[in-house]
């Protein structure tokens, strides 16, 4: 099959009349390095496959369970596009490799035979294991951006799997110019989105980043924290405490004394247990005469 040239929009004209001939899903891989606009590239295409694309319901962005939710959407039909943008980012690397060959799989036995165009945005193809990679059409590699004129510039290679040799092929797509002549084309032109769209994908990429942020410092707090656990060392922290003593202390009804809330907030990973022990031992090390004075100077 050759690209039409004449159309506005060979490339996603392209993909959807593979849906349609083959009657089956068609699965396309977007890379490209961090601000490359690949995720936005993908949004075009989308909306350029399916006219009355839903940003909101047809696209899922790094969270794990939007990609669930977005894969059991009803009432997708041929020709339709489903985008799981930046997928499995945040994810261990051994997890999200199970999870991308699983949703896939998924996607083959409930979507597989509706003809659906699932688009997938990583930052290199090696993300996807080899496995994986089988069940894909095509790759999109972004080249470069040119912000000024608004568009994305990139490779576009149809994948193969050969079941005999055990290995992918990948071909450039073909074409025929004004003059009848075939010709092997080796980049595409994918345009920005409208400025109200990028906005509204900004907002939905922002946010699912925010959680991600969020999700990933209190991974960090709790490996901290068991590290804590099994090799937590009283001296260790009480010598921390006793070189400034006055950074923990609090005073109440006119008497300072060592805060156990200052001490984890200052130690990620200290509980309120580890914190009490902390206290007693520096007060213990300090001790008494040396509160009294601090409190008798306010």
């Amino acid at each position: 099959m050759f690209v039409d040239l004449k159309s506005k929009t060979p490339l996603a004209d392209y993909i959807k009349k593979q849906c349609f001939n083959e009657k089956r899903n068609y699965y396309v891989m977007i890379t490209g390095k961090t601000q490359t606009r690949k995720s936005t590239s993908g949004v075009k295409l989308a909306y350029e496959i399916q006219s009355d694309w839903d940003i909101h319901t047809q696209m899922a962005c790094i969270k794990t369970k939007e990609m669930i939710k977005a894969m059991r959407l009803e009432g997708l039909k041929r020709g339709d596009a489903l985008l799981l943008d930046e997928f499995g980012v945040g994810m261990g690397h051994r997890r999200w490799r199970e999870f991308l060959v699983n949703a896939m799989n998924y996607l083959m036995m409930t979507h597989g035979f509706k003809g659906i165009v699932v688009i997938v945005t990583v930052p290199y193809e090696s993300y996807i294991d080899s496995d994986c990679k089988k069940l894909f059409d095509m790759l999109i590699e972004v080249i470069k951006k040119h912000d000024g004129k608004r568009y994305v510039e990139v490779n576009v290679e149809e994948m193969q799997y050969n079941q005999k040799l055990k290995r992918i092929y990948y071909h450039r797509l073909r074409g025929i110019d004004d003059n009848g002549r075939i010709q092997k084309l080796d980049s595409f032109a994918i345009k920005y989105p409208s400025k109200d769209i990028l906005e509204v994908y900004f907002e939905l990429s922002e946010s699912k980043k925010e959680e991600l942020g969020g999700e990933l410092k209190a991974q960090a707090e709790e490996i901290e924290r068991d590290k804590i656990s099994k090799a937590f060392s009283l001296e260790y922290y009480v010598d921390l405490v006793s070189k400034n003593p006055e950074k923990f202390m609090k005073e109440w009804h006119g008497r300072k004394f060592i805060a156990i809330e200052k001490i984890m907030n200052e130690f990620i990973g200290i509980g309120n247990r580890r914190a009490l022990q902390i206290k007693t031992a520096v007060e213990e090390k300090l001790g008494e005469e040396y509160f009294r004075e601090r409190s008798a100077d306010t």
